[in-house]
This record gives structure tokens, sequence and C-alpha cells, in this order.
């Protein structure tokens, strides 16, 4: 049994567990999309109670029952994995020593450093944003406080290593920045974590209790909220102490801006629809159980002296009487409720996949004009950008920070690199061969052609196109130099014997 702790005041400014405006503002979001990507937390009943409320009159019973035939659709879930998927196509130039020591567990918790970056994208295409706090552990000390470590290697040698911590939107309540030297500084954070704890009335129970960790620069705190008899709240510090970097070692991740801990939720449109449609799925199933199966309808029974009517029995061995104008026949609905629901539903469907791929791609349609076809495709093109971008900078300072707890030099060429071709649109059939045709009438060079081809996907993404161009030519000159030796060994004929020679006619017209 866990009991959670969670009713502390958000609104005071004076307790640690203060949560920004714009955070609070877009709470209701968050909730929706992390309730969208868990997929209802597994089909869990007390979580779909809040998008299916019971209705006034139903009973409890049948209320269950009808949440339980109720399942939510993994589609939201399914395509935030798979941009996530195409995030994952990068390449790293020069990752430090330290940190590739440490790729099978970067998290301490048996992450490599690929798998920690796709789940992260994922936190970020959910939730517009995710944080990552670059830890260390504490150096150890004598009695007196001297450090036993002295030197970067020492450090190795007793295991001594940063590791990754991912940090969800939600939980980076509250954060201070400032510029400096044009570029912005993070001079407060506030993150809000849960710690497991014995409860007392349970022996075999637990509480979960939020507790929150206070960054400065250089400096830690835990704190945990504790309420006195007269329900005043007061801050306790359970534990504290210095970092070795002068800094906040948090770093950002946006989907959609690099201001830190801002940015909007891209996909939280498709969230919506995904609700929507379990919504509308839910009804048309519940129609399905309740009216789609056929009635047993039998007219003009003979009543019994008691006036009740005999019962009538179903099956291969059973009959029965009726009067000379009786009947017996199965009801079935009528009506065009189900054929509507049905409608709706695959509407609604048409549109979730139209925005799953307009946020990679754009629109699919074909009612647009080339001014809106151009518009839009700079629309995702800039959206898409941004998003490497981020991702490109985040990478970045995450190794400055990894290297400078190891004293360790960063090298000037490491990076991540994400090649923006893995998503961009596919090419169609006719639009590759209108490439091939715009190229065999030299109105395109042979390395453009190759270019866009890649780009669009009709080529693998592994080739090297400079190399792919270097290696065509030779094997042209191969062929040419091939054909002159064959000429040759035939006995060294001018090439011009080979042309056609004019016809008699024509000589004789030459002639007059």
């Amino acid at each position: 049994m866990h009991t959670v702790n969670v009713d502390h005041p958000t609104d005071r400014p004076d307790l640690v567990s203060y949560i920004r405006p714009e955070l609070r503002d877009i709470g209701t979001q968050l909730d929706r999309v992390a309730d969208c990507f868990s997929v209802f937390a597994d089909n869990d009943l007390g979580v779909r109670e809040r998008y299916l409320p019971q209705e006034p009159g139903e009973r409890t019973t049948p209320y269950e029952q009808r949440l339980g035939r109720s399942i939510f659709s993994s589609f939201y879930r399914d395509a935030i994995r798979a941009f996530a998927g195409l995030l994952s196509n990068y390449q790293i130039h020069e990752i430090p020593i330290s940190m590739e020591e440490a790729d099978d567990n970067v998290d301490r918790r048996g992450s490599s450093l690929n798998k920690f970056l796709n789940n992260l994208d994922q936190l970020v295409l959910r939730d517009g944003g995710a944080a990552v706090l670059v830890e260390m552990p504490p150096e150890t000390v004598d009695e007196e406080g001297n450090s036993l470590e002295t030197s970067a290697m020492e450090e190795i040698e007793a295991a001594r290593a940063p590791w990754l911590v991912p940090i969800e939107r939600q939980n980076l309540i509250n954060w201070r920045t400032k510029v400096v030297n044009g570029r912005e500084v993070v001079t407060m954070a506030v993150i809000r974590t849960v710690e497991e704890r014995e409860d007392p009335k349970n022996p075999f129970g637990t509480v979960l209790e939020p507790i929150y960790l206070l960054l400065t620069p250089g400096n830690w705190q835990k704190i945990r909220l504790v309420r006195g008899a007269g329900g005043k709240w007061t801050m306790v510090i359970e534990g504290e102490g210095q970092m070795t970097l002068p800094v906040v070692p948090i770093v950002w991740y946006g989907a959609t801006g690099s201001q830190f801990a801002g940015g909007s939720l891209p996909l939280s449109g498709l969230a919506d629809l995904s609700i929507q449609h379990f919504t509308l799925r839910s009804d048309l199933v519940e129609l399905i159980h309740r009216l789609a199966l056929p009635v047993p309808v039998r007219k003009g029974a003979q009543q019994l002296p008691d006036g009740s009517y005999p019962p009538m029995t179903l099956g291969p061995n059973s009959g029965m009487d009726l009067s000379e104008l009786g009947d017996f026949y199965f009801a079935e609905l009528s009506g065009s409720s189900l054929q509507q629901h049905q409608v709706e539903v695959e509407h609604v469907e048409a549109l979730m996949d139209r925005s799953s791929l307009s946020f990679m791609y754009g629109s699919t349609g074909n009612g647009r004009t080339a001014t809106e076809a151009v518009l839009q495709g700079s629309q995702v093109a800039s959206q898409v950008r941004t998003l490497i971008e981020n991702k490109q900078a985040m990478f970045g300072l995450i190794m400055k920070l990894w290297t400078t707890y190891m004293a360790e030099d960063l090298n000037e060429e490491s990076g991540l690199d994400i090649n923006d071709n893995l998503i961009a649109r596919p090419l169609e059939a006719q639009e590759v061969q209108a490439y091939l045709g715009l190229y065999a009438g030299d109105l395109l060079s042979h390395e453009t052609t190759l270019g866009e081809l890649q780009k669009g996907q009709a080529l693998s993404q592994d080739i090297d196109l400079e190399e792919e161009i270097a290696r065509v030519t030779d094997e042209r000159k191969a062929r040419a130099e091939e054909a002159m030796e064959m000429m040759q060994e035939t006995g060294g004929e001018d090439p011009a014997d080979f042309a056609p020679k004019p016809n008699e006619s024509e000589s004789s017209d030459k002639e007059e």
C-alpha cells in the first residue's frame, strides 16, 4: 500500500513548493499529454474516469463495466516514439573518454547514452521540453574535511564519475535566469522529487513524499515541508552541501524554443484528438454492446390462465404454438446511429493521421495552393531545424559540464550531428522520376540529383555522395579506356571508319 502526500501549497512564493505561473498555466495540458502517452496508465480505470465520467442516474456496476469495455488507443505514444526514432539517427564526434567509458550506464540506471537520449527526445516531444541534471558524487573527505582525492586520475580510479538525470517539465517547478555576456545562465532551480518512506501506521506500507531539491551556483539543498498543528507549513532542510562547479549543472532541451524552461507542446492537438477518439470509440462500443444484437419477437402467443404468457425457448429441438395471425422473427436495429458513430470515429482517425504527419512533413492534403505549400513547408522546416539545433546545443552543454567535472579537455570537434534529411518528407515515385528526367535532360547536375534523392529518402543516408560521384567517374573512365584498348586490338582503325558512309545517290548529287 502506498500513501501519497502531495497537498503542498503551490501558490505561495515563500515556500519552496511554489510553482511559477507559466508552468501552472500549462499544467492541465501536461497532465493530458502524460495520460495519453502512458496510454491512460495502461488503461487504468482510475485514469479513464477523468475522461469518461459517470452519467446521471447510471449505476456504479454498469458504469465500471462500461469503463472496462473502453480501451484507449496508443496512437499518440506510437507517433512520439516514431518521431523520437528519427531524432536518434545522429552521429557523435570526439566523445570524451570518461563519457565513452560510462556509455552503458550514463544515468546509473543501466541506460546507454543512445537509450537515454531517445527517452529524453520522447519527453521533449510530449511536454515541449525537458531538463537534464548533470550529477556528480560528493568527493571523499577525511574527518577534518580535507579532500582525499587530489587528481582527476585518482577520481577516475575511485569510480567517481558524473551521471545524467532526466527532469520532466512538470518537476522543474521554479527557476531564475540572467543574461551574462549574451547567454542565458541559470541562477536558481527547484526540482520536485519523490522519496519513499516507511509508513508509521502500516508496517508493510510506504509513504511517497515530495522532496524539493534547491540548486544555486555551487550549492544544493534538500528541503521537506512539514505541517504544524496550526496548519502552518515549515521548510526543513534535510541535507545540503557544495558542488564542484560554481554553476547550476542543469541543461534545458526545448522543442520549439531555446529559452530556459520555455516552449509550447508541439503535439498537444494530437493528444486532444486521441482523447476525443477514446470517448467516441467508447460510445460506439456501448451502442454495439446494447443495441446491435437481434432481439427475438413473438406475436400471437396464447395467454395462460393466470394471464401470463408461456416462456419462449429457442433451440434446434424446441417449438412454439402461435395463433393463425401470430408471427415470430428477430428484430434488429434499423436506425443510423451506429453508422454515424462509425463515420465520426473514422473522421477523427483521419485527423489524427494528418496531425501526426503534418508535424514533421507538413499537410498532405491535395487542396493547397502553391503559396500555402511553400509557407507550410517553411514552417515545418523551421520547426524541425529548431528541434535539431536545440538537441545539439543541449548535448554540447552536457559534454562541457561532464568534462569540467572530470577535469578533462573537451575537443573543439566534439558534438552531436543530426542530418535533417532524415526528417524530410519521403519523395513519391513520380517525384523521383521527375528528378531523373531533369538529370537526363542535362537540367540538373549529378551531385544535385543525388542530393535531392537522398534528401527525399530515395537513397540510403549511409551513401557518401562525394565518394559515389568519384566512383561513378572512375567507372566511366575505366570503361572508356577499355573501349580504346579494344579498338587498338582490332588493328588500330581510325574511329572515323566506323561512321556511316553516304550512299551513292548522295555522292552523285554532291558531284553535280
